[in-house]
């Protein structure tokens, strides 16, 4: 317990020592009680029956934590020191108290029963009778620095500890001093090698995303020049297809003109027709027929649309220009078989 919580604890009170019915008032049952729950040990007696034995005997166990600073002039004691009186005449006890801060070396500020009442409260004199002080040993005995400060601070750093390195534990108190500075430094050395691996687990992953970014930007240039390409492809399908479709109608009034001229060759008798005419009219067929191979092989061919609209009509045209070709052939042989028997 630290001094602070003692004097919030007592002040305004009537303590005894051991218990509350036992030297109820005294000076020195109120600085046991504080040895007691801000120091942790035992108090003893005082050997003499009085507060001023404390000084005079120095029981044990109080140099287990204390030690006796005399008095002098000059010493300003500070707050958490026990401060002890002399007897004098109009006091065969001497007197104790609990030092609290704000003193000089005049004025003497103190904690106290049974000095002006036997109630626990502040007190200010001066320093006559004051023989010496009972000071703390070491800095970690101090009042605001005692066992249950001590003790919490070693809860919450082995909680710490554990949490980094995993349940280690002592076996007793007096382990305490080796194992903690032990833990200490392993739990640093955890920290550190937890910390060069995020570190390095980091560095590859920026390598790695480096790494997909690059193959993201490549494929991505790819896939751009390929669709580039394609465009282009289409739009010059689609230029050659409205090229071909001009042609097509191009050849397809030259077809109507040529059935015009079929039509006006077969109004003719063919008995009554010249060799010479025959033999025209002959190749007209086959101007007629080649021309028709000639548009399906070139245009119609290459295009499933017009092969599919133009097929059936050319196979038509070129099946009667063979059965004409094939009928002015035999006329015009004839023909000439005539003429040359003449």
């Amino acid at each position: 317990m630290t001094l602070d919580k003692f004097l919030t604890k007592y002040l305004g009170q009537t303590k005894g020592y051991p218990t509350d019915s036992s030297y109820k008032g005294e000076c020195l049952s109120i600085v046991k009680l504080y040895i007691k729950e801000c120091f942790g040990i035992n108090p003893p007696a005082s050997g003499s029956g009085s507060a001023y034995g404390y000084w005079s005997n120095f029981p044990d166990p109080l140099g287990t934590v204390f030690k006796k600073v005399p008095n002098t002039p000059d010493l300003v004691p500070k707050k958490g020191w026990i401060v002890v009186w002399k007897p004098w005449s109009a006091n065969k006890y001497g007197h104790i108290a609990i030092v609290d801060e704000g003193s000089t070396k005049t004025v003497l500020k103190n904690f106290a029963q049974n000095w002006t009442s036997r109630v626990f409260q502040r007190e200010s004199q001066n320093y006559n009778n004051v023989v010496g002080f009972l000071v703390p040993i070491k800095e970690n005995n101090m009042p605001d620095k005692c066992p249950e400060q001590r003790d919490a601070w070693w809860n919450a750093s082995t909680k710490i500890i554990k949490a980094i390195l995993g349940n280690k534990s002592v076996s007793d108190d007096k382990n305490k001093a080796d194992y903690m500075p032990k833990r200490v430094d392993e739990a640093i050395e955890k920290h550190d090698e937890l910390k060069s691996n995020l570190t390095k687990e980091k560095q590859a992953r920026v390598k790695k995303e480096e790494e997909l970014n690059a193959k993201i930007d490549s494929i991505s240039s790819h896939l751009n020049a390929e669709i580039d390409k394609v465009s282009q492809e289409l739009a010059e399908c689609e230029k050659s297809k409205a090229g071909l479709k001009g042609e097509v109608t191009k050849k397809e009034k030259e077809i109507a003109e040529l059935r015009a001229q079929l039509e006006t060759c077969k109004e003719l008798p063919i008995d009554d027709v010249s060799a010479d005419a025959k033999m025209l009219k002959l190749f007209l067929y086959l101007g007629l027929s080649s021309g028709l191979g000639y548009v399906s092989a070139k245009y119609v061919a290459n295009d499933p649309e017009l092969m599919v609209a133009f097929t059936p009509a050319i196979n038509i045209i070129i099946y009667v220009l063979e059965q004409r070709i094939g009928g002015l052939k035999a006329l015009v042989g004839g023909s000439r078989l005539k003429k040359t028997d003449k």
